[in-house]
């Protein structure tokens, strides 16, 4: 809803919209894509909705006889666009519910502080974590070096690895550093392992 309406909205005479559009058409060609790279764009945008929906609005009041499909427009508009509002607010309202914010909440229940993980920016990062230090990110090259990894890990309680990289480092590389896995942890993504008490 809100993109047809910046498209509604937007104009080859205004300067605003070649800023909205054009950093985004550039940014769709690149390979990598994260939706952090769009920020800039937001104030444009947001300028392309109001003007869309001033545009919207003016031709809903012009046309209170139009027939067919003009009408299903006339008649749908205020519903989806209350629902589009509603949705988007539910989107930062909404606590997340993904596997690794339900990793750092089930951490944060247990009460043991210390985590070694990797990509904590999955598990939702210094937000959730922050009652959890201290905390250790795993990169790829420390979990190939075993004398890194152990030094890494001395003060953590938790150790959070991808599933992937458990099955190959995984439970004997864990275990010689004085780990076993959280039997009361499920997920599909992360294993986590416990120290051993």
């Amino acid at each position: 809803m809100f993109v047809a309406l910046a498209v509604a909205g937007s104009s080859r005479r205004t300067p605003e919209s070649w800023w909205l559009w054009t950093p985004l058409v550039l940014l769709s060609l690149l390979p990598h894509k994260e939706s952090r790279y769009l920020l800039p764009v937001i104030p444009f945008f947001c300028m392309a909705v109001g003007r869309g929906f001033l545009t919207a609005a003016d031709w809903l009041r012009r046309s209170s006889e139009v027939m067919g499909w003009h009408r299903w427009a006339r008649e749908l508009f205020a519903p989806l666009f209350v629902l589009a509002v509603l949705h988007d607010v539910g989107g930062w309202r909404l606590s997340r519910s993904n596997e690794g914010i339900r990793l750092a909440q089930y951490l944060r229940a247990v009460g043991r502080t210390g985590i070694a993980a990797q990509d904590f920016w999955r598990l939702g990062g210094r937000p959730y974590l922050w009652p959890l230090d201290p905390l250790v990110e795993l990169s790829p090259s420390l979990l190939d070096d075993r004398r890194g990894l152990a030094a890494a890990v001395k003060d953590a309680n938790w150790v959070a690895l991808r599933h992937r990289v458990a099955r190959t480092v995984g439970d004997p590389v864990m275990h010689a550093l004085g780990f076993e896995r959280d039997a009361a942890w499920r997920g599909e993504d992360y294993v986590l392992y416990g120290r051993r008490r």
